[in-house]
C-alpha cells in the first residue's frame, strides 16, 4: 500500500506536533511559530517516490536560524541562476 506524499509530510510535521500537544507552537510555518524547515534541491512532489532518497538538503533552519548550508553553487543551480567562476552572478 502506497501512502500519498502529502500525508507522509503531514505525518512528520503538523501531525507529530498535534500528538505532542504542541501544534500551536510547532509543526507548520506560521508567523507566531519558530521557523524549523529545510530547503531541498528538488520538489518532492515532482518526482517519482523511489527517487526521493537521492534529493539533497540545501539548507536547514531551526528556530529561524540557519544551521546547515550545502554547497552554494548547488543552491544557485536550484534557483536557476547561472554562475561563471570567472565572473559575478548573472
Amino acid at each position: 500500500m502506497k501512502v500519498p506524499l502529502e500525508q507522509v509530510v503531514r505525518a512528520h510535521t503538523i501531525n507529530v506536533a498535534y500528538m505532542m500537544g504542541m501544534d500551536d507552537q510547532i509543526g507548520s510555518l506560521e508567523v507566531v511559530k519558530p521557523a524549523d524547515l529545510i530547503v531541498l534541491e528538488k520538489n518532492l512532489f515532482d518526482m517519482p517516490p523511489e527517487e526521493i532518497h537521492k534529493v539533497n538538503v540545501l539548507y536547514s533552519m531551526m528556530n529561524g536560524k540557519l544551521v546547515h548550508e550545502a554547497n552554494t553553487l548547488r543552491f544557485l543551480q536550484f534557483l536557476n541562476v547561472e554562475f561563471d567562476s570567472h565572473r559575478s552572478l548573472q
